[in-house]
């Protein structure tokens, strides 16, 4: 895990150029560093949650956008949070040249899952 500035961390994803399975599934410390530096970095996600407005992450967001960091962004929420979404879509779109996605989701808790209705979630996907 990968971390950014304001409690946001990142999941990165790699590929791997031309290693092959050595049929073991332990290799010594140099063939996995080797392995590792062929590696392409392909991009990754990260969730950032909102339970208010919060312009230190904000601004952190817009920074990353604007250095070309992140190239897509998502705003998933419940209805009870709407206005939050919306506040928070208003400043990406203000300072960046992207506009997110919005999307209000309706899930249902059952006897053995609770969601946290109370958060909105600002899913960040990074260039390689």
């Amino acid at each position: 895990m990968y971390k950014l500035g304001y409690g946001l961390s990142v999941i990165l994803l790699l590929i791997s150029t031309g290693c092959s399975s050595q049929g073991n599934l332990v290799t010594s410390a140099a063939n996995n560093q080797q392995q590792l530096s062929s590696a392409k970095l392909i991009g990754g996600w990260s969730p950032v949650f909102f339970k208010s407005y919060n312009s230190n992450q904000i601004t952190n967001i817009i920074d990353q956008v604007n250095s070309k960091r992140v190239v897509n962004i998502k705003i998933t929420y419940f209805s009870n949070q709407a206005k939050l979404a919306k506040q928070i879509n208003q400043a990406i779109i203000d300072n960046t040249h992207l506009t997110p996605q919005l999307t209000e989701v309706n899930l249902q808790n059952t006897q053995t899952l609770k969601y946290d209705k109370q958060s909105v979630v600002v899913t960040l996907y990074y260039s390689h």
